[in-house]
């Protein structure tokens, strides 16, 4: 019972990237659809840092709310949504500075290499709320509520379809607009998660940020970052490999 709506939730996820490739390849072409697959093993590696520090991160809050010891459980939130957002901002201006020079890296073709650069420089404007909705994930799952995550993810994933199709058909932004709304998901898990925590009373009070709880969670979240890492990274290898066979042989791979 409680699995079931966390296996929906990670196929849900998926809808993300099917309905960027269904679109892109509809509407604007084997070109545009090379452009986005050559970024999607990019991102993926960055999908895999958020996956292990939210994993770290479920593990400490579950244990101080089975304890009952709210107080900590409310500043070890507080204290991985905080240092998630300065991770996330800290990739994001790396990938962002360092996109160029990585699908360079991939031998990303001159022909579909602009359009590449343009999706991948937005995907890494967004990356602060990827990083966040998987924290809020894991906070809400740490706390026994599996279903929430759901719920939030269902709405923003049709939300996507819909925007994706508008920027991309009625706006004609290419591959400029098949990337974004993850950011809806992101502020009314937040809000909903706020409403949770201020029922739970504690006589303790709770503190933005706590060095010592972020070392606790760095200790469970460093291995399991980096065990999903070594999976992007063989990903991102193969990526490489195929963007030397030319884009016709990348949209077809993507």
């Amino acid at each position: 019972l409680f699995a079931v709506p966390m296996i929906l939730g990670d196929l849900l996820q998926q809808c993300y990237n099917i309905a960027d490739t269904l679109i892109v390849g509809r509407f604007l072409g084997a070109d545009a659809l090379a452009a986005v697959g050559a970024s999607s093993s990019i991102t993926f590696l960055f999908v895999a840092i958020a996956t292990g520090l939210s994993i770290g991160s479920s593990v400490v809050i579950s244990q101080y709310f089975g304890a009952k010891r709210y107080g900590e459980m409310k500043t070890a939130i507080q204290t991985v949504l905080l240092a998630s957002f300065v991770i996330a901002l800290c990739l994001m201006l790396v990938g962002i500075f360092g996109t160029d020079a990585i699908l360079r890296f991939m031998q990303t073709p001159q022909k579909i290499f602009s359009d590449a650069s343009l999706y991948l420089k937005i995907y890494f404007c967004g990356l602060v709320f990827l990083f966040l909705y998987n924290m809020l994930t894991a906070s809400f799952n740490a706390i026994g509520d599996s279903k929430s995550p759901l719920v939030f993810l269902a709405l923003s994933s049709v939300c996507n379809i819909v925007l994706d199709l508008y920027f991309v058909t009625k706006l004609k932004m290419g591959v400029a607009g098949a990337d974004i709304s993850q950011a809806i998901s992101v502020v009314v898990s937040f809000l909903w998660l706020c409403t949770r925590m201020k029922k739970m009373k504690t006589q303790q009070k709770s503190r933005i940020f706590d060095l010592h709880i972020l070392e606790i969670v760095c200790n469970v979240a460093v291995p399991s970052m980096l065990q999903q890492s070594m999976v992007s990274i063989g990903i991102f290898l193969v990526q490489r490999l195929v963007n030397g066979y030319g884009e016709a042989v990348m949209a077809g791979y993507a």
